[in-house]
């Protein structure tokens, strides 16, 4: 199901993997631990607001990619872990293994551990932090080695076969790489390169891009703190995997997993074109902090907030957001306290210029903030009466209602009689 009738006739395996649905995905949510199992999280994809028009472009979504591999399994008769693992044993990937919901992952023989920075300190990430991603498995919950990740790749580029089987067809593959969404994230040549490099489309759960020329199938993945990406170059005959496990999130960095991606590319095949490998430049990047301030001005300046007239004992209660979950509001030792889920808790205190209230973290939660944003970014609440707040995170605002929950949701999100083909005259109704 999904948030209109159109969408919940048309959609297909193509457009899920694609990301071409055109449905806002959901933000923190899983993060949090705020759904109990993956149904929840599906079950609550069908009131995903529309961000663009089905199949007009591509806005990613983690949800939508969990709801292919489970449709799968279903299909297949087996839970979606169980074929993964035979792909595994098929792959000979002995070393990779899918995230479940309770296992000690600081118990796992020769498990990387993920750090990040704090205040300039580095520590160690709490590892129960990784459980969460359970919910959304089919969408990426794989822990893996580089060994593991170079038997995928040469999957690849044998077109599909391992010794003498063909584990997956051909056609299979080649329709992976098919573009099914267009966007430019192209560099060409120009007076100050003669590159010709970037990603031009996504395919069926692959990123599609050239680099020197060379046709490159490509993903990333990120859970704090741990980042990777994956070239395939097919016509080449030549992949590459990178991952680090912290303490910086690269991608605001001069040496991010592009750069590392396309280094040793130049350094086993040189580079045609004879370019020079420039690393980013960081200051082109806007601060998170500076972001999520600005979008909180932006936010006040829009609604003309007046100071806060709402007491605190009036905005206790229960509420919910369809796609996000549940939040309850209580008051401890006379300040405000959230609970979403199992790791979005904190306390809520008065902004000393805004009419907000900010949130003291009280859960390992904020290590992830530290690890993406370099620093401790602020989270805000916005009450704007008694029954309605605005939940405003890295900048997005969600709006939570008052008693709002699936129990009071209508399980058909859109109107019977909405998108129904259209009559010739004289038909009855």
């Amino acid at each position: 199901m999904f948030s209109d009738r159109f969408r919940y006739e048309s959609m297909t395996f193509r457009d899920l993997l694609s990301h071409r649905a055109g449905l806002q995905t959901e933000y923190f949510g899983s993060s949090f631990g705020a759904f109990k199992d993956t149904d929840e999280l599906l079950y609550r994809s069908r009131y995903a607001p529309e961000m663009a028009s089905f199949r007009a472009g591509s806005f990613y979504s983690n949800t939508l990619v969990a709801l292919a591999g489970t449709l799968i399994g279903e299909i297949a008769g087996r839970p979606y872990g169980a074929l993964l693992q035979d792909f595994f044993d098929q792959l000979g990937m002995n070393d990779s293994i899918l995230i479940n919901r309770h296992t000690n992952y600081d118990l796992v023989v020769n498990m990387s551990r993920g750090y990040f920075l704090e205040n300039g300190v580095v520590k160690q990430l709490n590892s129960a932090l990784i459980n969460m991603i359970f919910v959304g498995a089919p969408a990426g919950a794989v822990i893996t080695t580089a060994n593991d990740m170079a038997k995928y790749i040469k999957f690849h580029l044998k077109s599909g076969r391992v010794g003498d089987k063909q584990v997956v067809s051909q056609e299979a593959l080649l329709w992976m790489r098919q573009p099914a969404a267009a966007f430019d994230s192209m560099q060409f040549r120009s007076v100050n390169s003669s590159m010709v490099a970037g990603e031009y489309a996504i395919g069926s759960g692959v990123y599609l891009g050239v680099f020197d020329g060379w046709e490159f199938m490509s993903h990333d993945g990120l859970w704090a703190t741990f980042e990777s990406e994956m070239r395939i170059y097919p016509r080449l005959g030549f992949g590459t995997f990178s991952i680090n496990n912290g303490p910086v999130d690269l991608s605001n960095s001069r040496y991010d997993h592009s750069f590392l991606q396309n280094s040793l590319f130049a350094i086993v095949n040189g580079l045609s074109s004879g370019a020079r490998i420039e690393p980013n430049d960081p200051s082109k990047n806007k601060n998170l902090s500076d972001v999520v301030l600005e979008s909180l001005e932006k936010y006040i300046a829009e609604r003309q907030l007046p100071l806060l007239n709402v007491s605190k004992e009036s905005v206790v209660g229960n509420y919910g957001h369809p796609v996000e979950g549940d939040i309850e509001i209580t008051l401890r030792n006379e300040t405000l306290y959230f609970r979403c889920g199992t790791w979005g808790t904190g306390y809520l205190n008065q902004h000393p210029t805004h009419p907000v209230y900010y949130v003291i973290w009280d859960s390992d939660y904020v290590q992830m903030i530290y690890f993406v944003a370099g620093g401790l970014v602020d989270t805000f609440f916005s009450f704007e009466s008694e029954n309605t707040f605005n939940f405003i995170i890295y900048g997005a605002v969600i709006t939570f209602q008052r008693n709002v929950s699936l129990a009071t949701l209508p399980k058909i999100p859109w109107k019977p009689e909405s998108c129904v083909p259209e009559q010739k005259s004289g038909e009855k109704q």
